[in-house]
């Protein structure tokens, strides 16, 4: 009754009263069937590439620990830690610049310290720009 039913749907191709295996052993006797039991892996797709899917960790551990840097440290320069954070998070662009441009640079001194004027407002604008680009 249930291969009956079965069959009369659009996406049911073959109803098998019996295993896969054991059909292709019906056919050809020298046939080997071997089941091999798979365990789920996690699989990353990014831009085409197949990865595996631990590989999402390392960045996304990167991000919480900029994050958790950009609410711990002493008050960035350049733009308020709001604004920081939204760079942070809208794209791996804002997390290399927060690491290269939030503190002093090499060559500068610190009594020459950049008071912040870029506001979280402006940092989620810029922010959501830069999830755009790099998007597309």
């Amino acid at each position: 009754g249930e291969a009956r039913d079965a069959a009369t749907r659009d996406d049911v191709t073959a109803v098998l009263d019996r295993s896969v295996a054991e059909r292709l052993r019906a056919l050809d006797p020298d046939v080997v069937v071997t089941q091999v039991r798979t365990t789920p892996s996690l699989v990353a797709d990014p831009a085409g590439w197949h990865l595996p899917g631990w590989l999402a960790w390392p960045p996304l551990a990167m991000m919480l620990l900029t994050v958790c840097s950009v609410i711990g440290s002493p008050l960035p320069w350049r733009a308020t830690r709001w604004a920081w954070f939204w760079l942070v998070a809208a794209s791996p662009i804002g997390l290399v610049a927060y690491l290269l441009l939030a503190g002093p640079l090499p060559l500068l001194r610190e009594r020459f310290a950049v008071r912040p004027g870029f506001t979280g407002g402006w940092g989620l604008i810029l922010g959501m720009g830069l999830a755009a680009l790099v998007g597309w």
